[in-house]
């Protein structure tokens, strides 16, 4: 086969396919498709705008609460474990005493009612009554 010959097919194949092709359709699918698309698109955009309006409604209310709520700003800072090493005895001493709980003796030291003498279940009753 010449080389004119493989031209006149080519050319006829080309033409039998473009035949085949039913423009309108072709162009109402893609359409179809890109409205489509561009649909997704608008609903995750939305989707995005709704999460940073969410998170700005979130700062601002963390803020207002900020405000809202009395204190001196000043936040409890314990020392580290390092720290403490430097610390001396006098020093770790108030560390432990700011920590401490004020309990009443009589809840630390188990006591039976019947061991007791009169002036200390007297003194037991007023520590109980405040």
């Amino acid at each position: 086969m010449d080389e004119r010959r493989l031209e006149d097919v080519a050319k006829g194949l080309g033409a039998d396919a473009a035949e085949a092709v039913d423009a309108e359709a072709l162009a109402e699918r893609v359409l179809t498709r890109l409205r489509v698309e561009r649909a997704r698109g608008w609903r995750r955009l939305r989707t995005a705008w709704r999460v940073a309006a969410a998170i700005v409604v979130l700062a601002g209310a963390g803020l207002a609460i900020g405000r809202l709520v009395p204190g001196d700003g000043a936040v409890a800072r314990y020392p580290t474990p390092v720290e403490l090493e430097d610390l001396g005895s006098a020093e770790l001493a108030d560390i432990l005493d700011s920590l401490a709980a004020d309990v009443p003796v009589a809840e630390l030291v188990p006591l039976a009612v019947a061991d007791l003498n009169e002036a200390e279940l007297e003194l037991l009753l007023q520590s109980m009554e405040g």
